[in-house]
């Protein structure tokens, strides 16, 4: 199955996946898909089989999924405790397209996010967080808390 497979099973199927990136430290993201837009992906992030916010990953950042052989058992896990019925069925980012679409939503509405960054080509990464003063066609602005 190839990932514009596996997204589309997850958001139809409301199925847990395991999604590989591109980072340095090989970062996998683990939750349901709640959108998937051309550049993007918008996750509902799994932690302890808890739902535990929202992650948006470019199409570009992700090389892979893990079939997890536990993939049944998880998703029944999450049935039997009643977390898939936490799953955001209505929800502002999901209007969204575009990565740039939803931080100009997040400075609109106040949110600060949590933003990783790769740089060095890709070896690299940084973490931010707090809000954003600015956000333009090529980049986005954040008074970073240290």
């Amino acid at each position: 199955m190839n990932l514009s497979e596996v997204y589309k099973k997850s958001l139809q199927e409301k199925t847990c996946v395991e999604l590989k990136t591109y980072h340095p430290d090989g970062d996998t993201y683990l939750g349901v898909i709640l959108g998937n837009q051309k550049q993007i992906v918008i996750l509902q992030s799994l932690n302890e089989l808890k739902f535990d916010g929202i992650t948006v990953l470019p199409k570009r950042f992700l090389k892979g999924y893990q079939q997890a052989a536990n993939q049944k058992c998880v998703d029944s896990i999450l049935k039997h405790n009643g977390e898939s019925k936490k799953l955001i069925k209505k929800h502002w980012i999901l209007g969204c397209k575009t990565l740039r679409e939803i931080l100009l939503q997040l400075k609109f509405k106040e949110i600060w996010p949590g933003v990783e960054t790769l740089c060095h080509e890709g070896t690299e990464s940084a973490f931010y967080l707090g809000p954003i003063v600015n956000t333009d066609n090529t980049c986005c602005e954040i008074a970073s808390y240290d």
